[in-house]
């Protein structure tokens, strides 16, 4: 089976001011499913959606978590 890869967006400083990504990302690197966990400043911009194209179509993932701020 496939793995799933982690999206994880800073959404610029908002998360990481809360939450220690890092931490979060290694911990969430501890799951046998997990393929990768990527960190990006800004998921929503076009730079971070090519890189989950770009990820998805490289990597062969099975699943995809994407872990960002909801706006407004």
């Amino acid at each position: 089976m496939a793995g799933i890869g982690i999206f994880v967006c800073d959404c610029d400083g908002d998360l990481s001011e809360r939450i220690d990504l890092e931490a979060l990302g290694s911990r969430l690197q501890e799951h046998p499913d997990v393929v990768d966990v990527i960190p990006h400043p800004h998921l929503c911009s076009e730079a971070g959606l090519a890189l989950i194209e770009e990820s998805l179509a490289g990597k062969g993932l099975g699943a995809v978590l994407v872990a960002a701020c909801a706006h407004d």
